[in-house]
């Protein structure tokens, strides 16, 4: 619901609309993978060989980092995405000195690991429990 002078929240980047635009406006790709994509790209070096130039928009996670290498073989980079906990495997001074936006997403998987931890932690109890009694 809109209220007065508030402007409507943009749709999630996980909505229909946001993807449809997506679609319609870049050719998206999963070099990595299956699909018929990674069937035709069977390496990231065949990917970039043909796609560099064209290249805007990267996104990885921990297992698929984004190093140098890639960094400088992609002269139109303009974002990267990392959906994962941390930027470990982002060289964020290169980034930096090419103006590339980095974003990540943090808190995805917090609940998840906030059950862990506290699964974890009733599980040392328990042990403890056993063993003192």
């Amino acid at each position: 619901m809109e209220r007065e002078g508030v402007p409507p929240h943009p749709p999630p980047p996980s909505s229909p609309t946001t993807a449809t635009t997506i679609l319609g406006k870049y050719r998206l790709g999963r070099f990595l993978g299956s699909g018929s994509f990674a069937k035709r790209y069977p390496s990231t070096a065949e990917f970039l060989g043909e796609n560099a130039d064209s290249v805007q928009a990267v996104a990885g996670n921990t297992k698929i980092g984004t190093d140098t290498i890639l960094i400088g073989s992609l002269p139109r980079l303009r974002i990267v995405m990392s959906y994962s906990m941390g930027l470990d495997k982002i060289d964020m001074r290169k980034y930096e000195e090419r103006e590339i936006m980095v974003t990540n997403n943090p808190d995805k998987l917090t609940y998840d690991i906030a059950d862990k931890a506290i699964g974890l932690i009733l599980a040392v109890i328990e042990i403890l429990l056993q063993w003192l009694v």
